[in-house]
């Protein structure tokens, strides 16, 4: 007798503001698609010194790109926290926009909210 495989299902994404008073249906359809893409777990330390080193700057660098303090910046690079939410959306986009034709692992349209887009 052979045990039968059972897959996984893997659990469904996590809205982050579904339950709230101003959540819209727009808004729901946003936070979904980000929660598919998972744009947050993508953004590791290593992720991040791989765009320094395509657009040849250092991460304080890309910090002062995104706005944010350097030494607050570089330390949150270095933990292991993961990253709010707009830096991996600037990230995202700034990833798409340059390194689109170089890697096959970037998010190609971040704003196609019609489920249309290919999660490369």
């Amino acid at each position: 007798m052979t045990k039968k495989r059972v897959r996984k299902r893997k659990a469904p994404p996590r809205l982050n503001h579904i339950n709230e008073k101003q959540a819209t249906v727009a808004s729901t359809i946003i936070d979904a698609h980000y929660a598919n893409l998972d744009i947050r777990k993508r953004w590791t330390s290593e992720r991040i010194n791989r765009l320094c080193a395509f657009l040849r700057i250092t991460i304080p660098e890309l910090g002062s790109l995104l706005g944010v303090k350097h030494g607050w910046w570089v330390d949150h690079v270095k933990s292991t926290k993961p990253l709010s939410g707009p830096i991996c959306i600037l990230l995202t986009i700034m990833e798409s926009h340059f390194m689109s034709g170089y890697t096959k692992d970037v998010v190609s349209n971040l704003f196609d909210f019609n489920g249309k887009q290919k999660n490369t």
